[in-house]
């Protein structure tokens, strides 16, 4: 989104989102591209992960875990509700493959 910011409209600059706070309302060009970054993937997350609570049986709530490398700046933006409860695991990736290898040895 930063990129396509920056490449398709006149005079943008390119902004990594993680360099400022996601606060609103912001106070200059950086922080609103900033924060519409952020809130726009916050948003995109809460709208896939209803889609997939409204499509598939589960357990209530259906237990979504956030992991990766802005998880733990998502994280505290992602509310939970009735249908999904978000749980913060930013080095599942990594724990997997430690159990794995664990397994094969």
């Amino acid at each position: 989104m930063a990129e396509a910011l920056h490449t398709y409209t006149a005079q943008l600059p390119f902004i990594d989102a993680r360099r400022f706070p996601s606060a609103v309302p912001a106070g200059t060009t950086a922080t609103a591209i900033a924060a519409g970054l952020h809130w726009a993937t916050v948003g995109g997350i809460h709208a896939l992960v209803r889609a997939i609570a409204l499509s598939a049986p589960h357990a209530d709530p259906l237990r979504v875990f956030v992991t990766g490398g802005d998880a733990e700046t998502l994280f505290p933006d992602l509310a939970a509700c009735d249908e999904f409860q978000f749980e913060l695991h930013p080095n599942l990736t990594l724990e997997g493959t430690r159990l794995a290898a664990e397994a094969l040895t």
